[in-house]
């Protein structure tokens, strides 16, 4: 939060307005009550994070699971605790495999054209 903090300083010199949802956070007086926001807050005593289909236990370090690499990307999901583990991501998106359907399905009709095509042929039409 000190980077963030930093980082808003440096863009906004002359600060946020009191109003600013970034200023009410880093001052934790932001009220989400009434807001679909506030049913996405997970308290932090009753949160878990899941890393590769398994669960990360509390007071464990991320080095314990994936070693001193540096250079690993790493995706943590976080969910109450006792919702079991996150629903997987898509491989790919949803335009992509709908993309990809339709160049399949203009393939096959090309194909099946073309296979029309050489039977006429081959019969003497």
């Amino acid at each position: 939060m000190n980077l963030l903090r930093g980082a808003v300083t440096i863009v906004y010199p002359m600060q946020l307005p009191p109003h600013d949802t970034i200023r009410m956070e880093f001052t934790n007086t932001e009220d989400l009550s009434g807001t679909q926001a506030s049913k996405e807050v997970i308290e932090p005593s009753k949160a878990q994070f899941w890393f590769a289909g398994r669960q990360m236990l509390m007071g464990k370090l991320m080095s314990d699971y994936l070693g001193h690499n540096d250079k690993t990307k790493v995706v943590v999901k976080l969910n109450q605790l006792g919702d079991g583990p996150p629903a997987r991501e898509a491989v790919i998106s949803d335009p992509m495999r709908q993309q990809m359907m339709a160049e399949a399905f203009r393939r096959q009709e090309e194909l099946k054209a073309h296979l029309l095509e050489l039977l006429e042929w081959g019969s003497g039409k």
